[in-house]
């Protein structure tokens, strides 16, 4: 039987197969660079949700009277120690709200090689499933003049803010912390010593000075100010 196919049939059907695999080619490629750049774009939100999470800050610190998880704290805490109390402020995380950050003494607990010195714990609390964690503790003589640095004659630990990643603490005498009208953060004004950091990716790394931001002292100003009115 005679073929009657044109005598160029053969080489039209491979110039159009190869015109097709260019086409699909150029389809992958597209494809793969819009996947390409779906996926830079995520990786750059979690690097801006990263610099949120650094530029996070709480300055209102709350009564720990006024807690409504105060009660469950306070008992969940005796697991560890008995006779620990939750003392002055607490703060809550800004990113985490949830989450709680507060401090208790134990003066049951003694250090075994003094038995002088008093325990101080920094819990983190989550409200939502009850679930505590002691991320820091640390004793101090009672009595002395001496701790961490400062020198107030009965230390107290106050837990007064967060900023970005770390608990901003005042460290001041036991009887000024009871005071009805004492702030804090006026401790800061002259770059004091008693009001420090500690930064919760490492708690045991050691506190570091600190200088609340103008506008808090002033803050703080006007309610002591209110207060003694």
């Amino acid at each position: 039987m005679t073929d009657h196919k044109p005598k160029y049939a053969g080489k039209i059907i491979g110039g159009v197969l190869i015109i097709i695999v260019v086409i699909l080619a150029r389809s992958l490629l597209k494809e793969k660079d819009e996947i390409v750049g779906l996926v830079d774009k995520d990786l750059a939100g979690t690097q801006n949700d990263a610099d949120e999470v650094i530029d996070a800050q709480n300055y209102e610190y709350m009564n720990v009277n006024d807690w409504e998880f105060y009660d469950n704290a306070l008992t969940d805490i005796q697991t560890l120690e008995q006779g620990q109390t939750i003392v002055y402020s607490a703060i809550r995380d800004p990113l985490h709200t949830n989450i709680v950050y507060f401090s208790s003494e134990n003066d049951n607990e003694m250090d075994p090689d003094n038995e002088t010195n008093v325990l101080t714990s920094i819990y983190r609390y989550d409200e939502s499933d009850y679930y505590f964690e002691r991320i820091w503790k640390g004793f101090y003589q009672s009595g002395s003049s001496v701790w961490n640095g400062v020198d107030p004659f009965m230390p107290a630990l106050r837990i007064i803010g967060y900023e970005n990643g770390s608990l901003i603490l005042s460290i001041t005498d036991a009887s000024q912390a009871a005071s009805l009208c004492f702030e804090p953060y006026l401790l800061g004004l002259d770059g004091a010593k008693e009001i420090v950091t500690m930064d919760l990716s490492d708690s045991y790394s050691g506190f570091n000075p600190y200088t609340p931001p103008r506008d808090i002292i002033e803050q703080a100003q006007n309610k002591e100010n209110n207060c003694r009115q």
